[in-house]
């Protein structure tokens, strides 16, 4: 995900949504439910509200926590804008086709990725907690 969207939650979002926002990875795939993409329609049909809710708050019985302790209500707003920028995928609805990032692989990517701009935990220039 860029830094410009979720760059401050960007590790809690890879871990299962994916570098991407779209290709789940093995974690998320594990859950039950399974995490979607968040392209798709089910995540989609939401309201800014309702999204903003669940990324606060949670699922509960499911793999999605919630992280508003740990994030502002700007941050989270600023995640539910990146989430709208993610248009249905062609496939969305249907069963993955198998290849799913590992959270290393997207950690790494994330971590070569333009570390100046992002606002993650993960970069030491970013690692103050906020």
């Amino acid at each position: 995900m860029p830094a410009n969207g979720c760059g401050t939650c960007y590790i809690a979002c890879v871990m299962c949504h994916g570098e991407d926002g779209r290709t789940p990875t093995q974690i998320g795939l594990s859950l039950y439910p399974p995490t979607p993409s968040l392209s798709a329609p089910e995540v989609q049909r939401f309201t800014n509200p309702e999204l903003f809710w669940v990324v606060k708050n949670g699922i509960r019985l499911t793999g999605m926590s919630g992280f508003g302790r740990f994030y502002s209500d700007p941050q989270i707003w600023q995640l539910v804008r990146y989430i709208r920028t993610l248009n249905p995928s062609p496939n969305a609805g249907e069963a993955n086709d198998g290849v799913a990032m590992t959270v290393a692989d997207s950690f790494s990517r994330h971590l070569v990725s333009q570390p100046e701009t992002c606002q993650c935990l993960a970069h030491p220039a970013s690692s103050s907690i906020r």
